[in-house]
């Protein structure tokens, strides 16, 4: 027991003694990083959720592309063509553009927190570190932007070479991605 209120202690004198972790620099002095940062975390698992629409998408396009013989096996349509990439692709990525969108409104919430009660906001302009408030207002909210738009692209690369191997070269038109 003894070894987990020391372990316990160790915790907490991390606490008292002012220093920070790196998640709660990135947000104003009172806000819980680790609460934001699970909020960020949630969103990202949505998306990446809502992304795998992608495969329904394809293997539906991919099954039309052949005829079902009475035997079960699968004979390529004779012209038959895929959809392009991006047709395919939809909305499904869009998840993560909506969390990067939301950002916007967490750091007008993290710049108006401090003008809430006692939390002067003209005191953290005055602080002598003077990216103290653009730090703490754009911190979280860039990370989660940039996290979102990083996975989002990550999977359109991701998906598109599946599209790409997947798809039999006789069913591709022309301008495949469809840009």
């Amino acid at each position: 027991m003894e070894s987990n209120e020391r372990g316990a202690g160790k915790v907490n004198d991390k606490i008292t003694t002012g220093k920070m972790s790196f998640f709660q620099r990135l947000t104003p002095p009172g806000i819980s990083a680790r609460e934001e940062f699970r909020w960020i975390r949630n969103g990202l698992i949505v998306s990446l959720l809502f992304s795998l629409l992608f495969f329904s998408r394809f293997f539906t396009q991919y099954d039309s592309l052949f005829y079902q013989l009475g035997d079960g096996s699968r004979v390529l349509r004779q012209g038959a063509l895929m959809p392009s990439y991006m047709e395919v692709l939809g909305l499904s990525l869009g998840g993560f553009l909506v969390l990067a969108l939301c950002m916007l409104p967490l750091a007008a919430w993290h710049y108006g927190y401090h003008y809430q009660g006692s939390k002067s906001i003209y005191l953290m302009k005055r602080l002598p570190g003077k990216g103290e408030l653009i730090r703490g207002c754009l911190g979280m909210p860039l990370l989660g932007a940039a996290v979102s738009a990083g996975t989002g692209l990550f999977l359109l690369f991701l998906y598109g070479g599946f599209y790409r191997l997947l798809t039999p070269q006789a069913c591709l038109i022309k301008d495949w991605i469809g840009i």
